[in-house]
């Protein structure tokens, strides 16, 4: 009598660990859903706004650098809404903008110290 009981919590406790499962898994698949929503609309965004050179410099920028590509977009929208939107962004204006975004890099020297010639 004790080992159906056991069985049968056994079945119990798995039944509710699938359905928790799936439900996690429904919850992943929707936000991954929103997330690619979203990145489909902000492309779309930046079709407009950018000249297709400016936009493959922002494509390869968001490969290495997902914050400075997001602070860019940032940066594009910004500009175009004190614009109005009339002129699409070109590549020189947006590596400016990212020359801006990732601040001032250092410069390395090495200096040789040791006999002169």
């Amino acid at each position: 009598m004790e080992d159906l009981d056991i069985e049968e919590l056994k079945r119990r406790k798995m039944e509710e660990m699938k359905q928790k499962f799936a439900g996690q898994e429904a919850t992943e698949q929707h936000a991954a859903f929103a997330a690619q929503e979203q990145e489909a609309q902000l492309d779309a965004i930046m079709r407009k706004l950018l000249e297709p050179e400016a936009k493959a410099r922002l494509a390869n920028v968001r490969l290495v650098n997902k914050d400075l590509y997001f602070r860019a977009v940032q940066s594009v929208m910004y500009l175009a809404q004190q614009s109005g939107g009339k002129e699409k962004l070109n590549d020189y204006q947006v590596k400016r903008i990212l020359e801006r975004l990732s601040g001032a890099k250092r410069e390395i020297r090495i200096v040789k110290k040791g006999k002169k010639w």
